[in-house]
């Protein structure tokens, strides 16, 4: 295991929660970062964990951006209890006041670290509505004011170590990355076997426009042929507009052609005009005595691969 252990208090008022480890750090970076290629999956240092060319994307450097990433394991229980919510914020995302998004704005540091809240029942000492700086640049081996760390797994692609992935990568291209071809990036992508992608989800079975960008992601591929995640739109995303939504918001979609807002910015301590542009989940599992409790204070562990 890399890295060491954080223990958490949490307040469950309904759930009983129990603790789901987190093995890895796998991140990628935006387009005008300086540390690394933004079409490479990495780890901290930061180091290629899994080689553009092995997604199948173009392997001339700095060409493509992967903007979102999923191993398809995530937790996604919107409809039953609060799911705990990790996730960046681009260069211009100012926070809430008073939340460390904001601390962090105003060194203009905030792009390339993770910040964590739990909607219904908040994380840490953080109560809904506020955020929790959970991973610093600095242990992504990120520049504060240089990098923008902008796709996010707690989830390992490469076991053996050889640059290639040995599970599959689901991932979202910006728009401005010429393997597209004439894909939308807001299709879900996948890439199986080494050097090929396809479409996984189509952005139409979000409920999607196909210039909207899909920049942010959290998928369960679940059992029998039923996906779902939660995901966020790039600022200037069309469908953002017509739903009166921002790019700070959570969606949840089942791919049934519709998408709902999960997390509003306001519960993640987000200010309306901020983007979250990486994703990821983590949860406390029920448990069936714990549901006669009303109030619960308890303990989890996260570990780090």
């Amino acid at each position: 295991m890399r890295g060491a252990l954080r223990v958490t208090l949490v307040a469950a008022v309904v759930c009983g929660w129990a603790a789901m480890p987190a093995p890895a750090d796998i991140f990628s970076v935006d387009r005008f970062s300086v540390s690394a290629d933004p079409a490479d999956l990495l780890v901290p240092g930061p180091f290629v964990h899994v080689w553009r060319a092995n997604l199948g994307l173009n392997p001339a450097p700095f060409v493509d951006d992967v903007d979102a990433l999923s191993q398809g394991l995530d937790v996604v229980t919107f409809e039953h209890c609060p799911d705990i919510i990790y996730f960046s914020v681009d260069r211009q995302s100012m926070g809430v006041p008073g939340t460390p998004v904001r601390w962090q704005w105003q060194g203009n540091v905030q792009g390339p670290d993770t910040f964590v809240t739990v909607n219904g029942n908040g994380v840490m000492w953080a109560p809904v509505g506020f955020n929790a700086l959970d991973v610093p640049a600095v242990q992504f081996g990120l520049l504060p004011c240089e990098d923008n760390l902008d796709a996010y797994s707690m989830e390992e692609f490469d076991y053996d170590q050889d640059w290639s992935q040995d599970v599959p990568v689901f991932f979202s291209l910006d728009a401005a990355s010429p393997s597209l071809g004439g894909l939308s990036p807001a299709d879900i992508l996948v890439s199986q076997v080494p050097g090929v992608f396809g479409v996984f989800q189509p952005f139409q079975s979000m409920g999607l426009l196909a210039d909207d960008d899909l920049d942010a992601l959290a998928l369960n591929t679940g059992v029998a042929g039923l996906p779902r995640a939660y995901f966020s739109l790039a600022p200037g995303s069309p469908s953002l507009a017509i739903w009166g939504a921002s790019a700070a918001d959570v969606f949840y979609t089942a791919f049934g052609g519709a998408s709902v807002v999960a997390y509003p910015a306001v519960s993640l301590g987000l200010l309306f005009d901020d983007n979250v542009d990486a994703l990821e989940t983590n949860a406390w599992v029920p448990e069936p005595s714990a549901v006669l409790l009303l109030i619960a204070a308890v303990a989890f562990v996260r570990r780090r691969g």
